[in-house]
């Protein structure tokens, strides 16, 4: 894995105290860039930073419209191919997630290396099947604190899964990776890059790279309430700061939102 050092090192030198927000989509979820869009400016003016995991080229002349863009589209020989991973984690996997899972890996797996080309020194992560619903000002501060690292507790139910499924051990607390605070430099990202980049034929994604690097290591991050990052299937409450449409369920329950508002 020698050749994947330069990889897992922070790049760039952002200006000081310089804060802003990260997201990022492939060709497959372009059609959330507007919506995701519309919601978060509506109650924020923070900078914006996408990520092209693959996007189209028209997809990537809107993002520049509204911020910059981290490329990540090409090829990644460290990511392990389908093919080589045994059938059985293979089926583990798909029962955990979807059959989808394949096509989503390379995003779900570059995003914490991502993170470490990050032009700010302040971030949030904030995923594209995300409903912003007020100033996430409160999200970012959270992250300083002694591992520079903020993030919400995953649902109890997708923990128990993950469990039976040995994804984490019995005893650890699941994490979502959907939404979370990091500061540059941060050890605890830097842990999470590497994980996913050497382990990757072992864990399915990035949650689970998180997961193992924040169980595993004795790090001090700030864990957050999930009105910061809740299901709307568990409810939407008057303190909800950003829904979170997860899955393949919650990718369909937003595209019937959003007819809703054509309609």
């Amino acid at each position: 894995m020698k050749p994947y050092n330069d990889l897992i090192k922070w790049k760039s030198s952002p200006a000081k105290n310089s804060i802003g927000v990260l997201t990022g989509c492939n060709q497959n979820h372009e059609w959330l860039l507007k919506s995701w869009w519309h919601h978060f400016s509506k109650h924020n003016d923070l900078n914006v930073t996408f990520i092209d995991f693959g996007m189209s080229e028209s997809a990537k002349l809107w993002c520049k419209t509204k911020g910059s863009i981290i490329d990540m589209s090409g090829s990644h020989p460290w990511i392990t191919p389908k093919e080589n991973i045994s059938e059985n984690v293979r089926k583990k996997w798909e029962k955990l997630y979807a059959p989808t899972l394949w096509g989503a890996r390379a995003c779900w797996l570059t995003k914490p290396v991502a993170f470490l080309q990050t032009p700010y020194t302040q971030n949030a992560w904030i995923d594209l099947d995300c409903i912003v619903r007020g100033n996430i000002r409160p999200l970012i501060d959270a992250s300083n604190c002694t591992d520079g690292f903020a993030c919400v507790r995953e649902v109890e139910r997708s923990i128990e899964l993950s469990k039976q499924q040995g994804a984490i051990e019995s005893n650890w607390i699941g994490y979502n990776a959907g939404v979370l605070s990091f500061q540059k430099g941060s050890l605890l990202v830097k842990k999470w890059a590497e994980k996913t980049v050497r382990e990757n034929h072992i864990h399915m994604g990035d949650s689970d790279t998180l997961n193992h690097t924040l169980n595993a290591n004795d790090f001090d991050f700030c864990e957050l309430s999930d009105k910061f990052n809740r299901r709307p299937q568990d409810g939407i409450l008057k303190n909800t700061l950003i829904a979170h449409y997860v899955c393949t369920g919650g990718k369909h329950a937003l595209m019937q939102l959003f007819k809703s508002y054509q309609a």
